[in-house]
């Protein structure tokens, strides 16, 4: 009886294990009908079973599948071999669901948003009224966007460049005893600074001053009208100086206060060059004491030489005069600067014949103002303007020096 009853439970076995193995291609079947697109990967026997070839033991997906009655369904979302993915992603994903070391490529996780900032300095403010910085580093490693603070407002203000100046003449000292100047030019552009355009002066009462008195240079011997009446007196009443540029080629007379003692001295100009008579003593006395200006208005074209006190300094400048147009020495260096630092006047003289410069204090106001001498003719530039305004503005003097040979104009103050 034993025998039979271990016999049967044999052939339950086997029947059993028939059935299994009948049945597995019917699952295949299920599941590569189910899952088109993983059917040529996944439909295999290793899909549920530990063997390749299939039968035998099961792995954890064979397990779920045969716990869940032979339903695919009912597994899709479980996780079989426990490698943090569900049935579905694998079969998806075209990774075995039943094996751990089988499953997706892992998905990086989204970068985390940056939360904390450090900053260079701020940037100088911009004319926009606005300024920036950089940001140096971020937190947590490997963050990225957030809200960086890289601008804020300002208040602009613009660099401060000093001025630089160049003026006009000092004018005339005024009762207040003070003299004047206007600015010719300031660079560079949007510079701050303060013009100096006024200066003390001694202010001398019209009347009191001097008044300056013509003469003539004639082949090195003086004549001067000191009496002021514009006659040639005799030497009792006006002044004869004998020698002072005889030898001297082309020499022409200047008289001026070369040192701003307030005393007027002679001078002469040959061929560009200066004699100035420091010593005041009439003589040429050598270039150590006296003065010799080696070169002012060489070049141009019949040239002749013009003095005055220039700029209200009490002291006498050069000047050169050719064909009408005025180079005054300004800065008193004896160098022609240039119309910025010196001074050009265009036009007092133009279209007289033989015309010769002549400056001095004409109405005994202290100012010096320029004229021509031509023929034994003066005209006298009383305006101060530069330019002939006719004999009702300006003065004639028709007749001094007509008739004397090789006359040439000379000024001088009375003492």
């Amino acid at each position: 009886m034993q025998r039979i009853i271990k016999l049967m439970v044999v052939m339950a076995i086997v029947a059993l294990g028939a059935t299994s193995a009948y049945a597995l291609p019917t699952y295949l079947s299920t599941f590569t009908s189910t899952y088109t697109a993983a059917a040529a990967t996944l439909g295999q026997c290793v899909l549920c079973h530990i063997d390749p070839m299939g039968g035998g033991p099961t792995n954890p997906f064979g397990t779920d599948f045969a716990a869940n009655g032979h339903n695919f369904a009912a597994i899709q979302n479980l996780d079989s071999d426990g490698d943090g993915y569900t049935n579905i992603a694998e079969i998806n994903a075209l990774t075995w669901p039943g094996d751990a070391t089988s499953h997706p490529a892992a998905t990086p996780p989204p970068p985390t948003t940056c939360s904390s900032f450090t900053y260079s300095a701020w940037g100088a403010c911009m004319s926009n009224n606005t300024q920036t910085r950089t940001v140096a580093t971020s937190s947590p490693a490997g963050c990225t966007g957030g809200t960086p603070v890289t601008s804020q407002s300002c208040t602009y203000v613009p660099p401060i460049t000093t001025c630089s100046y160049t003026y006009s003449a000092w004018g005339a000292c005024q009762s207040n005893n003070t003299q004047t100047r206007t600015v010719s030019s300031v660079t560079p552009a949007g510079c701050t600074g303060t013009p100096v355009t006024s200066q003390a002066c001694t202010y001398t009462t019209p009347g009191a001053a001097a008044a300056s008195h013509i003469g003539v240079f004639s082949q090195g011997t003086w004549y001067m009208d000191t009496s002021g009446n514009g006659v040639w007196d005799g030497v009792l009443m006006d002044k004869m100086m004998p020698s002072f540029g005889v030898g001297l080629p082309n020499a022409i007379p200047v008289t001026g206060d070369w040192d701003g003692t307030g005393v007027v001295r002679v001078g002469v100009f040959s061929n560009g060059m200066w004699y100035l008579d420091i010593k005041g003593d009439g003589v040429w006395d050598g270039g150590i004491v006296d003065r010799v200006i080696p070169n002012f208005g060489q070049g141009l074209p019949n040239v002749m030489p013009v003095t005055g006190d220039w700029d209200g300094s009490g002291k006498t400048r050069i000047g050169v005069f050719t064909n009408g147009t005025w180079y005054l020495d300004i800065k008193g260096d004896g160098v022609w600067d240039g119309g910025t630092m010196d001074k050009m006047m265009p036009n007092f003289g133009q279209g007289l014949t033989n015309a010769m410069p002549v400056a001095g204090d004409w109405d005994g106001t202290g100012v010096v103002r320029v004229g021509v001498f031509t023929n034994g003719t003066w005209y006298l530039d009383m305006k101060g303007d530069g330019v002939w305004d006719g004999g009702v503005v300006d003065k004639v003097i028709p007749n001094f020096g007509t008739g004397v040979n090789s006359a040439l104009p000379i000024v001088m103050k009375k003492k």
